[in-house]
């Protein structure tokens, strides 16, 4: 199919409608959400579509990074690396999920021992398997997908959402998140993740909604860090 841009509220129903489809003829349909870290596809599209279809599991890319331990000890990759997660084992349990064989898939805490495995879970085939994550349309994973989205959602959008986001999963300090986004994530976006854009059918635009986000900012713990202040300071250096 030619790929379609939308909107975020048409572009969730027009994937929910193509999923469905999609399983009415499929025993196993895998769905391959890409995007920048903050970008929605986790919390907003892949829990929308989620909710839309019983039993459906979610695979969080997450579960697949090596320790973090051992991405600092390598000088050439960092967390936002696509070397930084095991994506030749991903691509190993998609395969078996298609042909209807179970996997045991890693669970992997940020905030035990500075990030590592915790234990694993068993997935077995369902009728819909979202797979979230920043390289979900890499080329080793591509081909494992039905269908396959990204997120699209503009710099400070992500910034600010990744902000709230690492506060709460971290031991970094709202300074040392928003210093590592701008001089680290942001460069790889640009370098690894936004050209798989091209291998989406679907891109949902999901940029900065001001009401939004003032709110999730004030019921978060940034809501003294002076967030524009910050920027304005960073943007003069």
């Amino acid at each position: 199919m030619a790929q379609e841009i939308y909107n975020l509220e048409v572009g969730v129903e027009s994937c929910i409608e193509e999923i469905r489809a999609l399983a009415s003829r499929k025993e196993t349909v895998i769905v391959q959400i890409a995007g920048g870290s903050g970008s929605g596809k986790t919390e907003v599209v892949g829990a929308r579509i989620k909710a839309s279809f019983a039993g459906a599991q979610v695979i969080n890319m997450d579960d697949y990074y090596l320790p973090i331990k051992e991405i600092l000890a390598n000088t050439k990759i960092n967390p936002d690396h696509p070397e930084a997660q095991k994506l030749d084992l991903l691509a190993e349990h998609l395969s078996l999920l298609q042909k209807g064989v179970s996997i045991k898939k890693p669970i992997f805490s940020f905030l035990a021992q500075g990030g590592t495995v915790v234990g694993e879970e068993v997935i077995k085939p369902s009728k819909v398997i979202l797979v979230e994550g920043l390289f979900a349309l890499q080329e080793k994973l591509v081909k494992h997908g039905d269908f396959r989205i990204f997120v699209e959602a503009d710099y400070r959008t992500r910034l600010e959402r990744r902000l709230v986001r690492d506060v709460k999963r971290s031991t970094w300090s709202n300074e040392q998140t928003a210093g590592y986004y701008m001089t680290t994530g942001e460069p790889m976006y640009t370098k690894f993740i936004e050209p798989t854009k091209k291998n989406a059918d679907v891109v949902i635009l999901n940029n900065y909604v001001p009401e939004i986000e003032k709110k999730r900012l004030q019921e978060s713990e940034l809501r003294d860090f002076g967030f524009e202040e910050y920027l304005g300071k960073e943007a003069q250096k």
